[in-house]
């Protein structure tokens, strides 16, 4: 396909970048300037210099660490006392702008490698809420990328798995055990007569405070008890000790990879001129982080329980994060599915979600070509507002003779688990405003409602769709939602928040009870709205981002797109 695609899997701790090849089969780009497959997830701010990205970040969050940032994932659109605000030598940032920083820094060694990373799916976890999804969309934009999709890390997963086994009609659950996060997903595989398959998510469950760093956390407090006990120290002097205590952290990531392989692991500190040398085994790592795996097991039991499903009916049960390496977990899950243990399968832990992105990226961009294509041939005028692409991206499109295999019905078609939150509009009712939800939550993903409504006085220049987002499963939400004057609050519980407007123009002489329709559909990223006269057929269509106290408005976001042109990511210090 001639416009190039890519995927990225943005993780708490660490981010992948992945292309297809000529084969159409998913690669890793590379991060040549640490001589990894993986971009640590991590930016340090030195003094008076460009913020580093990447491994060498993570070497002063001890010594440093009111200038290092990591798991901004953990915090990225959330709001109120949930998010996160990081002030440095005087400049704010959030975890958008943070996120960003990893995202530019993906580009640029991407473009070394002559990857114009532009039109892009990244992966988020599976009980993301909208805001959540939106917010990582703004940052991959803030870093000069064009978001077509934002995709569940296990539904990604199980697209990779099942380009490459390509198994008919399983239900996969996905236990995703990343550096920061955890969620476990059941995905249902259909394959059909004619060749063309479906992923649909059936449900998620999980925890984004959970995830590999816990580990890591729970290693350093062990190693530090042991050299503090063998130096004659007590813990507190090691916590004050910033370079003793900057040694035990580094040493947390390699001991818990050398426990993956071995009962036994050395470690080697010096502490006040002299060598400790302390042993951390296996068993007792698995004792002290038992409490955390079996966090993860009431999951997955959980959600079998929530879906009404025995272990029979899980065909096949993939591992993927980084964290799945260790040797506890697999044994945790296989404890589950006890006789059926041949059915977990570890793939490709580090990569497997990156590589599922790019196949939903290409999936999504010959899903627009196909649009595009069609209203090219039907003479209608497209707007590229309504598209997740450019305007160049879709003269581009005009442009290009694609192969049939683009053009022809898809071969696999992913549907997403479904809505976490209700969309609606506002509408007059009687002398009050009120909202009428178009889609409620717990609705299908990518689905689409029209609401049928009527102009209220002759002459009407013109409507303003005002869209909105609330948890309420109800039609309706009463109360005076009026935009110029004073609203009366409804229940914050429902938590309502205006996403944006849309506005159609009417024509003269246009009389009152004018039909108008305004449709919504639902995209990972935020609702495609259309509204259309039903008289004249005039219609004007938009899309509109989801938001909260957590997500930037526009123009944040273009403030913020100017701001990271002249912040220039580097790889490591220049010394």
């Amino acid at each position: 396909m001639a416009i190039e695609t890519y995927g990225i899997d943005l993780g708490t701790t660490y981010s992948v970048l992945t292309r297809l090849d000529e084969t159409g089969t998913p690669r890793v780009i590379p991060n040549n300037a640490e001589g990894k497959d993986t971009l640590a997830s991590a930016v340090y701010f030195p003094e008076g210099g460009d913020p580093v990205v990447g491994e060498q970040a993570k070497e002063f969050r001890d010594t440093e660490k009111d200038r290092v940032i990591e798991c901004a994932k953990r915090y990225i659109g959330r709001e109120g006392d949930e998010g996160r605000k990081y002030e440095i030598d005087g400049v704010v940032y959030d975890p958008i702008d943070i996120s960003a920083m990893y995202l530019k820094r993906i580009k640029a060694y991407a473009l070394e490698q002559g990857y114009d990373v532009n039109n892009v799916v990244i992966t988020c976890p599976a009980y993301f809420k909208d805001p959540q999804r939106a917010a990582t969309k703004q940052a991959a934009e803030i870093a000069g990328m064009n978001v077509l999709n934002i995709v569940n890390e296990p539904t990604a997963a199980a697209l990779a798995f099942c380009k490459d086994e390509f198994p008919e009609n399983k239900k996969i659950m996905v236990y995703d055990l990343g550096g920061g996060t955890f969620d476990v997903s059941i995905i249902e595989f259909t394959k059909h007569q004619d060749g063309t398959a479906k992923v649909n998510v059936i449900d998620s469950m999980g925890n984004d405070q959970l995830g590999g760093q816990d580990w890591d956390r729970i290693l350093g407090e062990m190693i530090a008890e042991k050299v503090a006990e063998e130096a004659g120290i007590s813990v507190d002097d090691i916590e004050e000790d910033l370079e003793l205590k900057a040694q035990i952290t580094s040493k947390c990531e390699e001991t818990k990879i050398s426990l993956t392989a071995m009962p036994k692991k050395t470690v080697l500190v010096n502490c006040n001129g002299d060598k400790i040398r302390v042993n951390v085994t296996r068993e007792e790592f698995e004792e002290r982080t038992a409490s955390k795996v079996q966090e993860t097991i009431d999951f997955v039991t959980a959600l079998l329980e929530k879906c009404n499903f025995g272990t029979n009916d899980i065909d096949i049960v993939l591992l993927v994060g980084g964290s799945t390496f260790m040797p506890m977990i697999p044994e945790a899950v296989k404890k589950i599915f006890e006789g059926q243990e041949d059915k977990v399968k570890s793939y490709e832990p580090n990569l497997a979600v990156a590589k599922g992105a790019v196949i939903a990226a290409n999936l999504k961009m010959e899903e627009i070509i196909r649009e595009v294509k069609e209203k090219q041939q039907s003479g209608e005028q497209i707007d590229a507002s309504a598209l997740p692409v450019t305007q160049e991206i879709v003269e581009e499109i005009h442009n290009t003779d694609f192969s049939e295999d683009v053009l022809s019905t898809p071969n696999m078609v992913v549907q997403e688990q479904p809505l976490t939150a209700s969309y609606g509009v506002r509408v007059l009712n009687g002398d009050v405003f009120e909202i009428n939800n178009l889609l409620i939550k717990g609705s299908e993903a990518n689905s689409t409602a029209t609401g049928e409504y009527q102009t209220r006085y002759d002459n009407q220049p013109g409507i303003v769709a005002h869209v909105f987002s609330n948890e309420s499963t109800e039609e309706f939400i009463p109360g005076d939602i009026d935009m110029d004057k004073n609203p009366v609050p409804v229940d914050p519980e429902l938590k309502l928040y205006h996403l944006g407007q849309l506005e159609l123009v009417l024509p003269p002489n246009t009389p009152a009870g004018t039909p108008i329709l305004v449709t919504f559909r639902h995209e990972s990223a935020g609702l495609q709205v259309q509204a259309v006269n039903q008289i004249t057929g005039e219609s004007n269509e938009a899309f509109i981002n989801f938001s909260s106290d957590g997500v930037k408005s526009k123009e944040e976001v273009e403030q913020a797109k100017e701001q990271m042109k002249g912040v220039n990511v580097k790889p490591e210090l220049d010394y």
